[in-house]
């Protein structure tokens, strides 16, 4: 999942190169994917481009920090697959975590989303990490983009 910084085109629409314009890059961060999903794509998810206005990136933002704000780590022994046996069957073990302590706020503003490509669903280190980059992601984008002549997109292909 990507964000490119575009030009406006003369007919309302945009162009750019996915090579010169990538301004972010998500893997696995269900919960980032599915709140764009939600709130740009009109819950349509397709792998296709979109372009999200400066008002939606700032409610992410806003999104992210009112989660990290609300989303205590705390150590804790979870059930982990560790891999597989012979018969294929899933091996697993109890092992300890950094687990946000009060998943409320996580789940009721980000949510995570399983799917295929999407990776763990867990509310985590890895969840928290995936706030933090798109935090300074957007800080960037908001710094660095004339929204006058640019546009931001967002291209779901996964």
């Amino acid at each position: 999942m990507y964000l490119f910084r575009a030009k406006k085109t003369p007919n309302g629409g945009f162009s750019y190169d996915y090579d010169d314009d990538e301004v972010g890059y998500w893997r696995k961060a269900n919960a980032i994917h599915k709140w764009f999903v939600d709130n740009v794509q009109d819950g349509e998810d397709d792998c296709g481009d979109y372009s999200v206005s400066k008002e939606l990136l700032e409610e992410l933002l806003n999104d992210c920090y009112t989660v990290l704000g609300q989303s205590e780590l705390v150590e804790k022994e979870v059930i982990q697959v560790v891999g597989y046996n012979e018969h294929g069957e899933e091996v697993e073990k109890p092992v300890k975590r950094k687990v946000i302590k009060d998943t409320s706020a996580a789940e009721a503003i980000l949510p995570a989303q399983s799917g295929f490509f999407f990776g763990d669903t867990s509310y985590d280190e890895w969840y928290i990490s995936k706030l933090e980059y798109t935090i300074e992601t957007i800080l960037d984008v908001l710094k660095n983009t004339d929204f006058d002549t640019e546009v931001i997109v967002y291209s779901s292909s996964w």
